[in-house]
């Protein structure tokens, strides 16, 4: 057995570890398999340069997405002042539009 090493993180001593195993009572092909688990799970831990460089990418998307909402936001708010700008006016013509319709109406009708 050898000392094995994640790629950035804490060494593993294998040899030390089947030798501990052997004193409790594993036999060597238990000891070396239990050893061995433990090396392979090691392999798939994050390390806390990969949670710095995860971090780092998802503040990056964040800042992306923040930009593009403000964007969005923009462009409704502008949405929102070219439809108030032509529904206002409509309204008012409408309700001109009615007000005469019933004026013509009550003396027409008379």
């Amino acid at each position: 057995m050898e000392q094995k090493q994640h790629p950035t993180g804490p060494t593993f001593d294998t040899l030390k570890a089947a030798e501990a195993l052997q004193k409790a009572g594993f036999t060597g092909a238990q000891a070396r398999a239990v050893t061995q688990t433990v090396v392979a799970a090691q392999a798939n831990l994050a390390t806390k340069a990969d949670i710095r460089e995860l971090r780092a990418e998802i503040k990056g998307e964040f800042k992306t997405l923040r930009t593009e909402v403000e964007s969005l936001g923009k462009i409704v708010s502008t949405m929102l002042k070219v439809i108030m700008g032509v529904t206002v006016p409509l309204l008012g013509v409408i309700f001109a539009a009615v007000v005469g319709l019933a004026v013509d109406y009550f003396f027409l009708s008379r």
